[in-house]
Parts: C-alpha cells; structure tokens; sequence
C-alpha cells in the first residue's frame, strides 16, 4: 500500500496507491525500487537562472620553471598567441552552432503517456503552421516527468501540462520551486473528469476506502485523481495502468477517465449496464485547481446519465520555464511566443483543429502566465475575441459496437508501439516501419488493405494477447528465445505466446559514448570492466550472446535504467561508460535533444538486430497474417521500391528538411 504523499516512488512499481492520507508507519511503498537510480536529469538540480549546461574540464599546462626570467616572458607571449589561434577555430565553431539553433524551439508532449492524445495533435498541427521559427515536438511522459524535464533536461523549452500538477506536485512533496520556474503561454483545451462506479453507491464521498481504477500511470487521469481525491480528504486505493475491459473493471468499485482516454475503454453492453456516472460537485477546494462542466448523455452512450451531470474539467497549457530577457533561450522563446497566436488563428480555420477548443484568454487558476506573452500583437480585436471562443470538448466514450462486435473487420488493426524514429504518430506514414508493413501487405494481395494503425505505450504485451481487435503488432526486435536468461518479460512471453514475421527492417546495435571519452571498442577485450547501460525494455543478448556471456560472467557491469533518454544521462553524469541503442535511435535522440556533439558511437559494432511484426498465436488468423507480411515483403524486397521507403524515411530524418519531425 503506497501513500499519496509519495505516490511518485510508488506508481511505476505496480503497488496501489492509498490517496488520502500520509503513512507515517510505512514511509511509503513497500514494493518500491530505488527512485534515484531511475531519475533522468542531465543537470542535477533546477536553478533560478535556468536549466545547467555540463561543464567542460580542459587540461592544465605547466611551463617549466628552469629558464631565465626573459627566456620566460617571450615563451609566454608566444604560447598565449597559440592559444588564441587554437581557440579562434573552436570560437567560430560554437558561433556556428548557436546560430544554426536560433529560430528553432522544442515542446515536450505527452505522447509516451498518451500516444493519441490532443495535446501531441495540437503541437504536431502548431509545428506544421507556425512561421520562422522551427518547433521540434518531443515525446514525454507527461505530468511530473514532463516538469522535470521541463527544469532539468538541457534543450527543453515548452512542455505540455495539466493545470493540477502544481497541487500534486505540492501533495507528493515535489519540485517546491516549480510554481515559480515555470508560466503557461497558453491555454490549449480542456478535458472533462468522468467517475463511473457502480450503481450501489450513492455520492462520491461513498467511495472512501474503495479501489478506483484508471488507465494512466504517472499522468492522465492517475495524476487527477490522486490530487482530486486528496483535495477533497477522500480516502480511496487507486490501482493505475489499467486496461478498461470487462475482466479488468468487474474487480473495482469504479473507474476515473479523462476525455482523451474514453476512446481506450472497451466494455459490452452488460458492463456499461452496471455503471453509473457519479456526480462530482464543484466544491470550494476544487476551484482552485479545475473549471466547473457538465456531462451530456450523449459522451456515454450505453451508460445511464442524467441531464447535466456535474462534473469538472482539467485544461491542458502549454507551458515554458520562465526565461528571463538576457538569458540565452529567451530571444527564440519569447519569438515563438510572439508567432503563436496568429498561428492558432489559422489553425481554426480547420474544422477538425484541437486549437478550436482553446481559450487563448482563459486565466488559470494557479498558474502565472509568461511575461513574453502579447495576444495582440498580430491580431485585430476581431481576431482575439473568436480566440477566445472555445468549443465543446468532443471526447465520447466507443460505441457500444465498435468495443464488443466479434465479427473479422475487413481491415486490419495494427498495435503500434510508440518508438521513434521506427514509429511514432507524428512521423509521415507513422514512420518507417509501419510504411514497409503497408507495402508489404499490399504487396500480399490480401484481401485487406485498410489497416488502421492503434497507437500504444511501450511493451504492450498485454493488450497484444488479450484484444482480439489486434490482429498485429509492431516494430518488436527479434529475441533469442533459446537465452531466457537474457530477455526482458515482454521478450519472453512473446517467444511462448506470438509469431514473429521475417525482420522487416536490420538495425546496426552499437555502444553510444561520451566524445571526450578514451573508451574505444576495438576488440572484445577492449570492453571488460566498463560500465554499460542497457534500456529497462531492451534484452541483455547484445552484451551476452554470440557466446560473449560479458555479463553473465560479471566481465562487464549492466547498469539498467527505464529508457534510453535514462541511459544517455548515466553515461553524460559518468555513471556508465557508455549505452546500447540501434544506430538509428541512438542518433535520433540524442539529436533531437540537441546533444549529437557530445556522443559518439564507436565504430565497432556489438551486431545486427531484426525489426518484426508478430502476432499473437491465439488468433485464427494469425499463422495467414504473418505469412502474408513474409511473402509481401519478399516481393517489395526484390524491388526498388523497399530501399526508396527507407531512403525516404532516413534522408527525412538526418537531412535537416523543415518539414521533418
């Protein structure tokens, strides 16, 4: 059982949460690992002036002190015209740099936590529209990672927040400063907070004691209702990460969503029957935090609602550390600021634009708005008052067919795990991999060339095996399944429940170090004693198979960290040598974050690794799928047309294109 107070260690560990009460007996969660060794930072505290560069050390020279007093004098006049014709170089070098980064500005989303969310749409559609200055959208995890980075991780400048992350930040005891770090330059939309319980409760202070489900973990719904339930002194065990299925939601009293994750519930017509929608009443300790809405009948179809159902809502900001003018990022800051309205402007004009349920007035409670913000600049009187229209929100929860029809689509649904620059939502065609699975399957003549892609948080296993509306899944690296020993879970149980596709892609795996590093990889030997980190969801087999067996003879150390953003940090603070990633997502994040410079992969490679889509052997279909997949690719292979995708995809990425994520 885990308290509120310092639910942060606990959620990512699977222990419930009991919200409500601090437990000054246990000091926490029982079950939690240790949260420092999975903290990411590449700066180790948030300062007032801004986020910390990493110190460059430079070597000491000496010059020998037996010359006479003259000799000594001319010796250093000729030795300090050295160094400032050696430093004019590296000066130009650095001016170069700052340069090609002006105009160019980053938003962290929240799109790890949730891939489909409005809020990834509504950056991935800003990065399209605004003028003059580059905006580099950067899949986060949302809420309290969302803010760390945001203080923390060098190259940040905006984030995407929920505007009651202050108070849970506050209630779990964290970040004290970031009030007054960080200022929201706009509001984007708001999402409504739907409880749904069962029918034999009658108010929501019924629930104290109670087991509440929600879909997120460490964001989403599971940040709101822990700092719901706290605000209102309710005492309730809240279970995150849950899948919203039948099986999953007859073992709690009741569930919390939010509008983005409606979309993820999928529950029959016998499901819906035994909930109900729990009123939640805009008390005095709410307003503070959320606005005040209604529930209509119409966002629950098959659940029972009545007419104006209260309820609240939590608006989504994009929000910026609080530069001030003279420090380094304010100029390309305060200029995307400036560039931003007239942006969202345009983009309502289109219909279906996530920006048309924004307030670009709206006053968050709580919250400072940044001082570089002008509305009307740019923009008539007209213009800023139908900004400041907002529409509806229009969240629905699947009907009741979509979620329980058991009949084979005429398309295909592909799971899709979220894992740049192999796959993400906002890469065209949703990335390479899932591109060449398209051709690929065009290619089979299978009878089915509709595929929608269903986008997911990383390993999701679960879901895979579980929903029969996936019939595959992807991109998943082979695994060597006659190592068990060297497979993460995931890894594991898809060698004894799926079948894997011939590798859609080979991707080079190497080591990533820091380049003022004297590590080099030569030879085998060359790598024994070092440090290596090695992603939480990665297998071990590029350091132990081929007969290496480097860590499980201890002949290396494995530092496991939760990503590879994690890893990187460990070998920039020295904690590891250097880390494994692919050639291709290696680069890809450390360019994204700014920090190509400062890594190199040795040149040596620990090998190659497969790219597959498999399928889980409980579908009928899944032995036909797979051999279509095989046999499609097999014929795209034999064409020009495979090498034309990736050279697409990669010149898109590594050629500095505007239009590239």
């Amino acid at each position: 059982m885990c308290s509120a107070r310092v639910a942060w260690y606990c959620w990512r560990h699977g222990g419930a949460i009991k919200v409500g009460k601090f437990d000054n007996q246990n000091k926490g969660c029982a079950n939690r690992g240790d949260e420092a060794s999975q903290s990411f930072g590449l700066a180790r505290a948030p300062s007032p002036t801004g986020p910390q560069q990493v110190p460059i050390f430079t070597q000491r020279l000496s010059i020998s002190r037996r010359i006479s007093l003259r000799h000594k004098f001319w010796r250093l006049i000729a030795f300090a015209i050295g160094l400032l014709a050696l430093a004019l170089p590296a000066d130009a070098e650095q001016q170069q740099k700052a340069s090609a980064a002006r105009g160019a500005v980053t938003v962290l989303t929240d799109g790890i936590a949730e891939p489909n969310s409005g809020a990834t749409r509504a950056i991935n559609e800003l990065a399209k529209e605004i003028g003059n200055v580059r905006v580099l959208p950067i899949a986060g995890h949302g809420a309290v990672a969302n803010v760390r980075d945001l203080l923390q991780l060098k190259g940040v400048d905006f984030a995407v927040l929920n505007s009651d992350i202050f108070p849970f930040l506050e209630q779990t005891r964290q970040y004290p400063n970031a009030p007054k770090q960080i200022r929201y330059v706009t509001h984007i939309y708001s999402q409504k907070v739907y409880l749904l319980t069962r029918k034999d409760f009658k108010t929501i202070n019924d629930l104290r004691g109670r087991k509440l489900a929600v879909p997120s973990r460490g964001a989403g719904s599971h940040t709101t209702a822990m700092t719901l339930f706290n605000l209102l002194g309710i005492d309730v065990v809240l279970h995150s990460g849950v899948d919203l299925d039948d099986f999953n939601v007859e073992s709690f009293d009741g569930i919390l969503l939010l509008g983005d994750e409606l979309e993820r519930a999928r529950l029959s017509v016998q499901a819906r029957r035994e909930l109900q929608v729990m009123p939640i009443g805009f008390e005095p300790p709410l307003r503070a935090t959320y606005r005040q809405a209604v529930i209509e009948p119409r966002e629950l179809p098959g659940i029972a609602v009545a007419e104006n159902t209260e309820t609240i809502a939590v608006s989504t900001l994009l929000a910026v550390y609080n530069w001030t003018s003279g420090q380094p990022r304010y100029a390309d800051v305060s200029a995307f600021s400036t560039r931003l309205f007239p942006a969202i402007a345009r983009l309502r004009q289109n219909a279906s634009s996530v920006w048309r349920q924004g307030d670009v007035n709206a006053q968050i409670r709580g919250w400072s708005r940044y001082s570089a913000v002008q509305l009307a600049r740019g923009l008539s009187k007209e213009q800023l008052a139908q900004l400041a229209v907002a529409e509806r929100p229009q969240a629905m929860l699947p009907p009741v067919g979509d979620a329980t029809t058991g009949a084979v689509a005429p398309k295909i649904t592909v799971l899709v795990m979220g894992r740049a620059p192999l796959a993400e939502p906002q890469l065209p065609a949703g990335g390479l991999i899932p591109e060449l699975l398209r051709s690929s399957l065009s290619k089979a003549r299978l009878g089915r060339s509709q595929i929608e892609l269903r986008w997911a948080t990383a390993a999701p296993v679960r879901a895979l095996l579980s929903d029969d509306t996936i019939d595959i899944s992807l991109p998943w690296d082979g695994a060597d399944c006659e190592r068990p020993n060297d497979l993460v879970q995931a890894s594991a149980v898809l060698c004894d429940n799926a079948v894997y596709s011939d590798p859609i892609l080979e991707v080079v795996i190497g080591l990533f170090t820091r380049s003022d590093s004297k590590f080099t990889f030569a030879n085998d030997e060359s790598i024994l004693g070092k440090s290596i980190c090695i992603p939480g969801d990665q297998d071990v087999s590029p350091l132990n198979g081929q007969g290496r067996d480097w860590i499980s003879q201890k002949r290396v150390t494995a530092v496991r960290k939760p990503t590879l953003l994690d890893c990187a940090s460990a070998v920039q603070t020295q904690e590891a040598d250097a880390f494994v990633a692919s050639d291709l997502e290696g680069r890809y994040v450390l360019d994204r974050l700014g920090l190509s410079r400062d890594f190199r992969m040795l040149e040596r490679p620990l090998g190659i690794r497969g790219v597959h889509v498999v399928a889980s052997r409980e579908r009928a279909q899944a032995s036909e799928l797979i051999s279509a997949v095989n046999r499609g690719l097999k014929e795209l292979k034999a064409t020009d047309a495979y090498a034309a995708i990736v050279r697409s995809h990669l010149m898109r990425l590594w050629n500095g294109n505007p239009s590239a994520p």
